[in-house]
């Protein structure tokens, strides 16, 4: 069983099983107490004035606590990603990084634009 998961891990495209990992770690890391949710929520008024950058992109990678939700996430995340990375963008990795950072590029934007 080990090893099916383990070759399920290695056969994933890159950029999404980095997204995957990141994801995971960062669950993790809250769940064991490791590092606060606080620490990663975005708050655009600390973003601006005390330049809390990694806000910026920490608030894509936690997925509250490890529970059935949690894994609900994580397979949808998997498998709708690894179809496009795949599929609609085979050969085309860049574009498919590129594709996802526009979108959280975008709907971190209207938050920040919102909060002005």
């Amino acid at each position: 069983m080990a090893q099916a998961v383990e070759e399920w891990y290695k056969q994933m495209p890159i950029i999404t099983r980095s997204y995957l990992t990141a994801a995971v770690i960062t669950t993790v890391g809250c769940s064991l107490e490791i590092i606060s949710p606080y620490q990663l929520y975005l708050n655009p008024k600390l973003v601006v004035q005390q330049w809390e950058i990694w806000r910026l992109i920490t608030n894509f990678l936690y997925f509250r606590r490890m529970d059935l939700d949690f894994l609900f996430h994580m397979f949808f995340l998997a498998r709708y990603c690894k179809l496009l990375e795949e599929n609609s963008f085979r050969g085309r990795t860049a574009d498919f990084f590129y594709m996802l950072l526009f979108g959280a590029t975008t709907l971190t934007g209207i938050v920040l634009l919102d909060s002005i």
